[in-house]
Formats: C-alpha cells, sequence, structure tokens
C-alpha cells in the first residue's frame, strides 16, 4: 500500500502544472492534494493512532518563529482583507506547512521504503526530462495560454512546470543526484546509463535558457565535484559548461539571449515593490501569504487584470518575500533557520554519506537562485528538497 502511494507521488510530481485547476485566486495541483493527504494521514497516525511523543527542536521552534510572525502579520493586515482573501492566505500557510512535513513523513520510512521512493524520484525526475524534450520539439510556445497566466516563453524548454526557470531551477538539482548516483555505482552498465542520463539532463537545462537555474547548476555542480575531484577539475568542468550555455544562446532573440534586459528590469521592479511592502509593514509584514493582495491594495497589481499571472502571488527574491509576509521579526527566525539547516547539512557532507553532499550542494544552489527567483517557496523544488533531506543515509538504489 505505501509502495501504491508512493508511485502516486511520484505520478502527481511528474505531472506538475499540467494538473492543475485555478479557483479564483487560488491554483491547486495534484501534487498539492497528494501531499496534503500524506500530510494530514500521517499527522492522524502518529498522534491519534501511535500515539507519538511531540519533540520540537530548536530548528523546529526557529520555524514556528517564522509562521507564528506570518500569521501575526496577516491579523494586523486583516482589516485591509475580505474574509475569502483571508481564507486563502491560511491555505497558502497551510500547503507551506505540507510541503515541509515530508521530510518527516519520509524520514519515518523503513530503509527499503526509501530506495523505493529514491527511485521514483529518480524515475520522476527523468520522466520530466523526457516530457520537456518532447514539449521542446512540438510545443514551443505557451502563448494559447496565456489567459490562464503564463507567459509565452517561446523557443525554451519548460516541460510540465509551464516555465523555463523553474525547469531549469529543477535540472540543477536533479543533475546532482544523478552525479552522485553516477561516481557511487559500481555498475559499468549502470554508470553508462547514468552518464547517458546525466548529458541529457544537462542538454534540458541547456534548452531552458534559463540564466537562474544555470548560475544554480553551476553553483550545485562546483560544490558536489569539490569534493570529489579538486579544484582545478572543477573549474575546468564549470567553464566548459559556461562556454555550452552561451554557445547555445541565441542573441537575436530575446527569450534565448542571456543579455536579455526585460526580465532583468521585471525582476528589479518586483524587488522594488517588495521594499516598499516591506517598509510599510517592517516588524511582521502583510502576513503570508497575503502579497497578492497586498501588491492590489497599494496599486502595484490590478485586482482584475485583463491577463492573470501567476507571479502575482509573491515576488522574485525569496528573502524579500519573507521580510514581506512576516517582517524582520519573521526574517530574523527564519535566517536562523537557514543557518541551522546549512549547518546539518554540512555536517552531513562532511561524513560523506550517501545524499549528504548532493544535499548540502543542492540546498545552497536553491539558496542562491532564491536571490532571483521564488525557488525557495515553489511546491515542486520545496517537495524534492525535503525528500532528499531525509533520504541522507538510506542506501543506494
Amino acid at each position: 500500500m505505501k509502495y501504491t502511494f508512493i508511485i502516486i507521488a511520484g505520478l502527481s510530481f511528474i505531472l506538475g502544472q499540467f494538473a492543475r485547476v485555478q479557483l479564483g485566486n487560488v491554483g491547486v495541483t495534484f501534487i498539492d492534494i497528494t501531499v496534503g493527504v500524506t500530510a494530514l494521514v500521517w499527522v492522524v497516525k502518529s498522534i491519534f493512532v501511535e500515539k507519538q511523543k511531540i519533540k520540537i527542536t530548536d530548528i523546529e521552534k526557529l520555524l514556528i518563529g517564522f509562521f507564528v510572525s506570518g500569521i501575526i502579520g496577516l491579523a494586523l493586515f486583516s482589516s485591509s482583507l475580505s474574509i475569502t482573501e483571508i481564507g486563502v492566505a491560511i491555505l497558502y500557510l497551510l500547503r507551506l506547512i505540507c510541503y515541509l512535513s515530508l521530510f518527516y513523513i519520509v524520514k519515518s520510512l523503513g530503509v527499503g521504503e526509501k530506495v523505493k521512493v529514491l527511485k521514483v524520484m529518480v524515475g520522476s525526475g527523468l520522466a520530466i526530462v523526457g516530457i520537456g524534450f518532447l514539449q521542446y520539439f512540438f510545443y514551443q510556445s505557451l502563448a494559447n495560454l496565456r489567459y490562464l497566466g503564463w507567459d509565452e516563453h517561446l523557443y525554451r524548454l519548460f516541460s510540465s512546470f509551464l516555465d523555463p526557470n523553474f525547469a531549469g531551477a529543477f535540472f540543477a538539482i536533479f543533475l546532482l543526484i544523478l552525479l552522485e548516483l553516477l561516481i557511487s555505482s559500481r555498475d559499468r552498465n549502470k554508470r553508462v546509463l547514468l552518464s547517458l542520463f546525466l548529458v541529457l539532463t544537462f542538454i534540458a537545462e541547456l534548452l531552458t535558457y534559463s540564466r537562474t537555474g544555470f548560475i544554480m547548476l553551476l553553483v550545485g555542480v562546483g560544490i558536489f565535484l569539490l569534493s570529489f575531484v579538486g579544484k582545478k577539475i572543477t573549474v575546468i568542468t564549470l567553464l566548459f559548461c559556461i562556454i555550452l550555455f552561451f554557445g547555445a544562446a541565441n542573441s537575436k532573440i530575446e527569450g534565448l539571449n542571456p543579455f536579455r534586459v526585460v526580465s532583468s528590469e521585471a525582476r528589479l521592479n518586483s524587488a522594488k515593490d517588495a521594499l516598499i511592502i516591506i517598509e510599510k509593514h517592517p516588524l511582521f509584514g502583510v502576513g503570508y501569504n497575503a502579497y497578492r493582495y497586498a501588491q492590489v491594495k497599494m496599486g502595484f497589481r490590478q485586482e482584475l487584470p485583463p491577463f492573470q499571472s501567476h507571479s502575482d502571488a509573491g515576488t522574485d527574491n525569496s528573502y524579500l518575500f519573507v521580510l514581506a509576509t512576516s517582517g524582520v521579526v519573521g526574517g530574523v527566525f527564519f535566517l536562523l533557520f537557514l543557518v541551522k539547516v546549512l549547518n546539518k547539512a554540512w555536517i552531513m557532507s562532511t561524513q560523506k554519506v550517501f545524499l549528504g553532499r548532493t544535499f548540502f550542494a543542492s540546498l545552497l544552489a536553491v539558496l542562491v537562485g532564491s536571490l532571483f527567483l521564488n525557488v525557495l517557496f515553489y511546491p515542486m523544488i520545496l517537495a524534492w528538497l525535503m525528500v532528499e533531506g531525509a533520504l541522507i543515509r538510506s542506501k543506494k538504489p
């Protein structure tokens, strides 16, 4: 039964934004439902059936502090919101908690079940790469879905994410798992197959033409390789990747130009809006996640735009998003939480346990990418990190 559920979770991950229903300002995907049901079942089983004692660590206390700050911010900003808008904001907070709970759910599984989870993760990642190539050759624009809030993304690989930037972010951390499996494998045939998968994933990364995704790849691969091959080979490898990235670019097409300015200006404007919201609500922010409504109240967005945008619910910089929705108080809790998690991940990576280096490199790549794109709070990336972190020390497939 557990293995069947793991398969369903993998399938929901593969479907990504394909299986999405928009209910007003709330977008619900198949993976949201799967994670929500999984979290609910796990909580009921752990507390009411198995009657497990709840132990709260220092890391979890910091996370709770962040949640409470967001709730206080929402309460203070609630006079500007309708009951429906408050309800939507609370749902986003509950979704975040459900995704974070994946770490504890997977960690509680047996060794054999964790091996199956890892196999499903790899299979799901490869399926997303495969879907990406099919999309790239046969469906090269999302212009016909603009009315649903998607950008055009002409001639770019976006797979089931329907966004090349988040697809690029995913390929960057998926490639790291393939690297670890390749290095740790002693089977020649498996190594050949993993090498092929690695090359295909790297090509998929290039075809997203995502600068954020590529920066994440350089950070993740650089940190990962340093512990295996030393500085010289690491630098040569990264330089080779950079040459290929610019070689695949096309300066004549805006979306394929690595020096494009339109998206850069949009991100700068997004950051400016976030800073204004932070300035007006410095202590506790506007609440997690009432950011969309705060933008409307301050005139940064229309309440009923001619074309809705999925980016309206947040800002491109994850750290500004934290400050805007939970204030300086929540930001301090969140920063201390990240420091604690990074410290634990670093310790795991130095112990050379299976997936220890991969998780540390993935986490740093995501934290760097979050400066340019709200990767840290993107559900599929967050789910991947939580599961990967819980699988450290598990046996390789």
